[in-house]
């Protein structure tokens, strides 16, 4: 027990409780509890956009440099000699070269 006692000396209330200020809290909690709620929401809904924005970007960044180190890998795999295959002794030559070749056999071969 909390030690003080009512003061008509009863162990229970004798008095009802003033429901004019119960009901006068219920609507002030409610706005309290929407503002709250959209205040949550709105800031989760802007982190996530941001979030989200920021992953799309950096997502873009990772792409472009990966293309580019795509097509540099295929234009030096074009422009330059290499192996194609070094256990089968194939090589690899410049493109303009190889078409070259090909205008050399076909005038030849006529």
């Amino acid at each position: 027990m909390s030690g003080h006692a009512p003061k008509s000396g009863l162990p229970y209330e004798t008095q009802e409780p003033d429901f004019r200020i119960i009901i006068s809290i219920i609507p002030i909690s409610l706005v309290v509890v929407v503002i709250f709620t959209f205040v949550c929401y709105f800031g989760a809904e802007t982190s996530l956009s941001h979030e989200m924005d920021l992953k799309q970007t950096h997502g873009a960044e990772m792409a472009s440099q990966k293309l580019e180190a795509f097509e540099a890998q295929e234009d030096s795999s074009m422009h330059n000699y290499g192996w194609a295959d070094k256990k089968k002794g194939m090589v690899r030559i410049p493109v303009h070269e190889a078409m070259e070749m090909m205008v050399q056999k076909s005038g030849a071969s006529k």
